[in-house]
């Protein structure tokens, strides 16, 4: 790996001489593979984790770099594949269960499906992207983990605060930046550096921030995060913030006593790849020193009777048919958080759970709705083991044999819920979304 020259003296300006040489050392190192674990099973033993990432409940490294995107465990939800030192920013928003909170640049989800997890039923975040194949990527993971909290938006975030004026209680701002604390990790990001580069992004990043200031509530926290070295996109802008900022202030969170804060003259903190297990980040805290003041809950009902076709399913389906959608557009189903005012103005790709939609007169399930529901919801379940040869055959969108004679069937591994299928007279229809089965097999 070629470092370029500028960027390795700017390094030493930060980190100075004698540690240049550990710097460039680490970054000549492999990048460790790492997961977030979402929903915790003895089963993810056999996943060979290693060490215990220090300063997340549920992060750990793994041992092998074998686990991919297809290991069905992934495909039920179980884990994120996330790294390490980005697994370091959520904690530091501080998220209790009653939140609002805002991802103003959440793609692909990483962040976003941590801050779902730690939501309850009064909570809910709008994890928002400006670009429309990246909030795509970033609706199905919300959708693959089964989370119900989430409005999944595509929108500018300079337009939000018209529609959410001080409405937020957390706010992240994971700030698009100039990537050199991911040049291990990505060596052609190498290719677009330049300091010009940098300039360019810090400015884009003050925007970013600025609007971040009007959309949230006083007695608020933002917590901004980089993963890049560069001070100009760090320290330097947060300081000519809080230059024209005061009703902010700095918090000092627990957490930072894992990371170094010497180069960041006390504004956040920065990790270093030759100080850490992980790459470059940088995160800082910020309070608003306002009155906190409670947000408006909503209520909401169907306003027309429940459809007799969702009764139907429920009914012959679930073991507590009282588990209801709340919201519908046309002839789709959706479980909106209760908290939530829908907004039509919003670019939405996903309102809480969708539920399904009614064709014909007849339910069918979505493969959200499989997720979110876990096995013992379900009157019928087929749970497969991840060594039984069914399993890789349902992923690959086959039939399989069942000894169910017809009615909606969740397929599930270990426990986990992974989609739908449908018997008729012994016979499964296999109801797993046709972009997402596999070509080959997968182990």
């Amino acid at each position: 790996m070629n470092l370029p020259k500028l960027f390795l003296q700017r390094i030493e300006n930060q980190i100075g001489k004698d540690n240049l040489p550990l710097f460039v050392k680490a970054m000549h190192l492999s990048p460790l593979e790492s997961i977030r674990i979402h929903r915790p099973i003895d089963a993810l033993r056999k996943l060979n984790l290693l060490d215990h990432v220090p300063w997340h409940t549920n992060g750990y490294y793994l041992t092998q770099s074998s686990i991919t995107g297809h290991h069905p465990y992934h495909q039920a939800g179980a884990f994120y594949f996330q790294e390490a030192s980005a697994m370091s920013v959520v904690p530091m928003l501080d998220i209790q269960p009653d939140d609002i909170v805002l991802d103003i640049a959440a793609a692909p989800g990483s962040k976003s499906t941590d801050i779902a997890s730690r939501l309850g039923s009064l909570g809910f975040l709008i994890a928002n992207d400006i670009d429309a194949r990246r909030a795509q990527t970033l609706m199905f993971n919300v959708e693959r983990l089964g989370l119900s909290q989430v409005i999944v938006t595509q929108h500018d975030p300079h337009h939000l605060p018209t529609l959410f004026p001080h409405f937020f209680d957390k706010i992240l701002v994971d700030a698009p930046c100039s990537g050199e604390g991911m040049f291990r990790k990505d060596p052609s990001s190498m290719e677009t550096w330049s300091i010009e580069h940098v300039q360019s992004c810090a400015t884009r990043q003050s925007y970013v921030l600025e609007d971040a200031v009007k959309l949230l509530k006083p007695g608020g926290r933002i917590v901004y995060a980089t993963c890049t070295f560069a001070p100009e996109e760090n320290e330097q802008l947060i300081e000519t913030f809080l230059q024209k900022h005061s009703e902010f202030k700095l918090i000092n969170h627990p957490l930072n006593t894992y990371f170094d804060s010497k180069s960041t003259r006390g504004v956040g903190v920065k990790l270093w790849p030759h100080l850490i297990k992980g790459e470059g980040h940088y995160v800082v805290v910020l309070q608003h020193t306002g009155v906190t003041q409670n947000a408006t809950k909503f209520k909401h009902r169907m306003k027309n009777p429940m459809p007799p076709a969702w009764k139907r399913f429920a009914e012959e389906t679930l073991i507590n048919p009282n588990i209801l959608p709340n919201f519908a557009l046309e002839e789709r189903l959706f479980q909106i958080p209760t908290s939530y005012q829908y907004h039509a103005a919003l670019h939405t790709l996903r309102a809480g759970v969708y539920f399904g939609e009614i064709d014909k007169n007849i339910f069918y399930p979505s493969h959200h709705l499989a997720h979110f529901l876990q096995p013992q919801d379900v009157k019928q379940v087929i749970n497969l083991s991840i060594d039984d040869a069914r399993l890789i055959r349902y992923l690959q969108g086959e039939e399989i044999n069942v000894d169910i004679e017809k009615g909606w069937i969740l397929i599930a591994v270990d426990g986990l819920s992974l989609g739908w299928g449908k018997a008729s007279q012994g016979r499964m229809k296999n109801h797993y979304p046709k972009g997402l089965r596999l070509t080959h097999t997968h182990k």
